[in-house]
């Protein structure tokens, strides 16, 4: 579960939120002297003011393209804060490991062997909310996929100089 802007939030209207919700572009560089965002003309008479309301004039076609690729919630939360969106899917792991190993005894005092190793992991994890990214839905933090290759090979030869008695 996570959670995605709401009808009202794609609109700009945090108010349901209770938290004041600053504009950038006033005050000082150092976030000083902000000014809380506030869009009269869609006052309330619960937020006679307009607080924490975005001005539409101020949602540009790039948030809202981007808001359009998220869904919307699939859950009626209690609080504002909570989870307003479940998602389930699948993980795939395509996963190949081999080993060889082979020993060559040329004399009782010459000994060799030569092992190669491999392995190989391909794993899909797709996010909750498919081409727009999101949380991972296998509860591992990542989303996407991941290739993972591993090789090594390792020889030794061993010369046994002396006879035990």
């Amino acid at each position: 579960m996570t959670r995605v802007p709401t009808a009202a939030e794609r609109a700009g209207d945090f108010s349901a939120f209770g938290v004041p919700i600053f504009d950038p572009l006033t005050g000082n560089s150092d976030g000083s002297g902000r000014a809380q965002f506030a869009d009269s003309s869609r006052a309330t008479s619960s937020n006679p003011q307009g607080l924490n309301m975005i001005p539409q004039a101020r949602i540009t076609t790039q948030a809202t393209n981007l808001l359009n690729l998220l869904p919307a919630p699939n859950l009626n939360p209690a609080s504002p804060n909570d989870p307003n969106f479940a998602a389930s899917g699948s993980e795939a792991l395509d996963s190949d490991q081999y080993d060889v190993r082979g020993d060559h005894y040329a004399t009782d005092k010459l000994h060799y062997f030569g092992r190669y190793s491999l392995a190989n992991f391909n794993k899909n994890s797709p996010p909750a909310f498919g081409i727009a990214g999101g949380p991972s839905l296998s509860g591992l933090n990542f989303a996407g996929k991941s290739d993972v290759r591993n090789q090594n090979g390792v020889g030794a030869l061993t010369i046994r100089l002396a006879q035990r008695c």
